[in-house]
């Protein structure tokens, strides 16, 4: 059976997502919409069964800040 362990890093863009939806105030549904995921694999990331890509914490990261010039 493969070891479903995330590794320290993988663990802290977990995080990084889940704080980053939750300043953004969307639900996982909204977030999987902004930035063209499937709900289920932003799931997938929020709960650690998969990693983060690296590239969808940039996007998440550029939809954060795109908001918060929008709120400026």
């Amino acid at each position: 059976m493969k070891d479903r362990t995330l590794k320290p890093t993988d663990e802290k863009n977990r995080k990084r997502l889940i704080r980053l939806r939750e300043t953004l105030g969307m639900r996982t549904s909204e977030l999987a919409s902004e930035i063209g995921k499937s709900k289920r694999q932003v799931e997938h990331y929020e709960s650690g069964f998969t990693k983060v890509p690296p590239l969808v914490l940039r996007v998440v990261e550029s939809v954060a800040k795109e908001q918060e010039a929008a709120n400026a």
